[in-house]
C-alpha cells in the first residue's frame, strides 16, 4: 500500500494530485510540462482513472520543496 492507503505503488491520492497542483499554482498544462507527460496521463491520475505513480509522487513532494532537476 502507498503511504496514504492506495494500492498499486501509488502514493497520492487523485484529491491530493489536484490539492498539489492548486496549492502550487498550477494549470494542468504547467503540471504536466513539470512532471514531462502528456495532459491525458496527467488528467487520469488527478481523476482517479489511474493511479498516480510512484515517481510521479515524488516529482510532486520535490517540486513543492523547490528542488528541480
Amino acid at each position: 500500500m502507498g503511504m496514504n492507503g492506495t494500492k498499486n505503488g501509488s502514493s497520492h491520492a487523485p484529491q491530493d494530485l489536484k490539492l498539489w497542483r492548486e496549492n502550487m499554482g498550477f494549470s494542468i498544462e504547467e503540471a504536466c510540462a513539470l512532471l514531462e507527460v502528456e495532459r491525458a496521463q496527467y488528467e487520469s491520475w488527478e481523476s482517479g482513472a489511474a493511479p498516480t505513480p510512484r515517481y510521479a509522487a515524488l516529482a510532486c513532494a520535490a517540486l513543492a520543496l523547490g528542488i528541480k532537476a
